[in-house]
């Protein structure tokens, strides 16, 4: 019980062996202070064993001083017999004390007691000379107890020196020999407790050399232990993916960490180091100083650790490691946090630190393809609307557009001027292809078209400009074409295609998408409008450039009619209009080989002041010149580049290039355009076409 409650079984040898050293020095002081005391009486009865032949000396030499004194003066000296009779006395008691045991007058006059002498040679001894004390010491006794002046005090006289001749050097001579053999006794008992004592001590120092050996043993169990518990957690340390270190809480990083670690956070030689300097290289000043009030909480013991878990500042964090090479490496990382206790109290806090960067890219890459997957249903719900052959013709259009727009970007330009020309021709392009994308309300290539001009307006700002300026409009255009081909696959797996060469839209159907454009662009603006066509289904047989052109060019012009022209709702009735404005297109075939196209609205008419603003503002023209011109040159100014009379720019107009698309798009088949305008009543475009040689030629 004992062991097991305070675990001492690997010591148990060790503490019997102590136990056992204790328990022999113990024996060996209790027998060495025994022993002691034996040989102090033994002393003190060689003593007295010596003072008995000193005693029997002084009884001779009293007797024979008497003798003399006698024959001097005829009597006894008092002090002599008084001397006499003490030594006999003292004598005959301490003979008595050594004989059965007793109480004796020691050296010094006190009283000691002595235990019966049991040895054979002293006993024999004391027996031959208590035998010739006997009759030797009544002499002496009747001697001393004679009166002085007493005749027969020399007739005991005479008797007591007969007796000291026939006993005294007999009783010497076994005093002496009891001496001895009390001193053999003595001799022997120290003899004795030298054996003991080496004994004792050589015991004591086996003991001692097996409890050394036996604590070495132990020593060299344990390290083994230790060792192998040590090379057991540098294996695991060495094994697992993820770095592990202990953080004191001076936030000193421990002396063991798991190999792993510093691969994973980028940073060598870890140990000793501040968590603060390792995470200032990693995650902004904010984030190390809140991971370093985060752990000063996990060593507060009055702090719920699974109260705290939340806080966790470094639960997911992206950091950029340095490779040797210099090159950076964008990592996602994950910090956790948990107490590491020694018994009842926080010793350290354990850091575990996960790469899981695969497991962001794959979230990534999860929601990527959901939102592809969203983005595919919402083209799919986008195309639903789209007439099939309306939508062939689109993505045949748009593979014509990216490849006039790949064009204008081979076209080599080192002039900041030739690259200017390169972005204004591209953003031709654009517009067109977001008209286009507008009339149908594809919306995703709408959005992708407006990104597309915002980035070359943003070039066009530019006063230097560079090749590798251009490199994001090749991005998004291959943004674009990617985007396409997913449409066109998507179209493909619906049988769109096939449905769509089977079941050729008819002519109206082509241009129905003249009416989706304007409801968008009025819906974008607030405003309310109306689409009236005429004679465009006519115009079919037409070659398909021709159509596809005529139609981009029809698209600016509803977009700037809607956009520029017919005012909001509220405006209109302020002037006495109807409430819904209307736009008129009108196409006819003239006499003569031609076709003359009309756009015409009815909204505010064109705002001749804020043209001439314009042309001010562009500093184009003198102003001298500017106050010169004519309603009809003033109107002419919305066929330039950059010049819109929008106030603001939308993504239906104010780009200032709808307009000089359309007029490049006339020229380029020798045609004209001509614009008039009422302010508050209507603007109108004619368009007159020379009819196409094929067509002409069919007629």
């Amino acid at each position: 019980m004992f062991s097991s409650r305070f675990n001492v079984g690997k010591y148990r040898g060790v503490l019997i062996s102590v136990a056992l050293f204790i328990l022999l020095d113990a024996s060996v002081l209790m027998l060495n202070f025994f022993i002691s005391f034996q040989i102090a009486d033994d002393a003190v009865g060689v003593n007295l064993a010596g003072r008995q032949r000193m005693l029997s000396q002084r009884i001779a030499k009293s007797l024979y001083a008497l003798e003399g004194e006698y024959r001097m003066g005829g009597r006894f000296n008092p002090d002599t017999l008084q001397e006499l009779t003490s030594s006999a006395t003292l004598f005959e008691d301490t003979l008595k004390a050594f004989i059965a045991g007793g109480v004796a007058q020691g050296a010094s006059g006190e009283r000691v007691m002595l235990q019966a002498v049991t040895d054979v040679n002293a006993t024999a001894a004391l027996v031959k000379a208590n035998q010739r004390w006997d009759d030797y010491k009544k002499s002496i006794f009747t001697l001393a107890r004679t009166e002085l002046g007493n005749d027969r005090g020399q007739e005991h006289l005479v008797v007591a020196l007969k007796n000291a001749r026939s006993h005294n050097l007999p009783i010497l001579t076994l005093m002496n020999d009891f001496t001895v053999a009390l001193e053999n006794i003595a001799t022997s008992k120290a003899n004795r407790l030298r054996w003991i004592q080496t004994v004792g001590i050589s015991l004591a120092i086996i003991n001692f050399l097996f409890i050394l050996f036996h604590f070495i043993r132990q020593l060299r169990e344990s390290d083994a232990v230790l060792d192998a518990a040590k090379n057991e957690t540098t294996e695991i340390l060495n094994t697992v993916n993820e770095g592990l270190f202990l953080v004191s809480q001076d936030l000193s990083i421990g002396s063991q960490y798991s190999k792993a670690l510093e691969n994973i956070i980028g940073v060598k030689n870890l140990q000793g180091k501040s968590l603060l300097d390792v995470l200032a290289g990693l995650v902004s000043d904010k984030e190390a100083k809140t991971t370093t009030e985060f752990v000063a909480l996990l060593f507060n013991p009055k702090v719920k650790e699974k109260l705290i878990g939340d806080l966790n500042p470094l639960d997911e964090v992206e950091v950029i490691l340095r490779h040797d090479s210099g090159l950076p490496e964008t990592r996602h990382l994950s910090f956790s946090f948990s107490r590491a206790m020694a018994g009842k109290i926080i010793s350290h806090v354990l850091v575990s630190v996960t790469d899981i960067s695969e497991k962001v890219m794959l979230e990534r890459e999860l929601n990527e393809s959901r939102e592809s997957t969203s983005k595919q249903v919402e083209m799919l719900s986008g195309l639903l609307h789209v007439n099939p052959i309306l939508l062939q013709d689109f993505i045949a259009s748009a593979y014509v557009f990216y490849g006039r727009i790949n064009n204008v970007f081979k076209v080599s330009s080192k002039s900041n001027g030739a690259m200017q020309s390169k972005l204004d021709d591209a953003f031709v392009e654009v517009h067109n292809f977001k008209g286009n994308a507008m009339s149908l309300k594809l919306e995703s290539f709408t959005d992708r078209a407006t990104a597309f001009e915002d980035d070359i307006a943003r070039l066009k700002a530019k006063a230097d400009l560079s090749g590798d300026d251009f490199l994001s409009l090749t991005v998004y255009l291959d943004e674009m074409i990617s985007y396409t081909q997913q449409i066109e696959t998507l179209v493909d797996k619906m049988a769109l295609y096939g449905a769509a060469r089977k079941a050729p839209a008819a002519n109206l159907e082509q241009w129905k998408p003249l009416y989706t454009l304007v409801d968008s662009v009025a819906s974008n603006q607030g405003k309310s409008v109306e689409l009236v066509c005429s004679g465009l289904s006519e115009l079919g047989g037409l070659p398909d450039d021709f159509i596809r052109g005529l139609k981009t060019a029809l698209i600016q012009l509803l977009r700037n009619s809607v956009a520029h022209g017919v005012e909001p709702s509220s405006e209109r009735l302020g002037r006495k209009k109807a409430k819904v404005g209307r736009v008129d297109v009108r196409a006819a075939s003239i006499a003569g080989g031609s076709i003359e196209i009309v756009v015409q609205d009815d909204g505010a008419g064109i705002n001749y002041g804020v043209l001439r603003q314009k042309a001010l503002a562009s500093k184009r023209w003198s102003a001298d010149e500017v106050e010169g011109w004519s309603r009809a040159q003033l109107a002419s100014l919305i066929f330039y580049r950059d010049v819109s009379t929008a106030d603001t720019l939308s993504q239906d107009a104010g780009r200032g290039v709808g307009m000089p698309a359309v007029l490049k798009w006339v020229n380029s088949l020798q045609g004209k355009i001509k614009v008039s305008s009422r302010p508050g009543l209507y603007t109108r475009f004619i368009i007159s076409l020379p009819q196409p040689a094929a067509e002409r030629l069919a007629a």
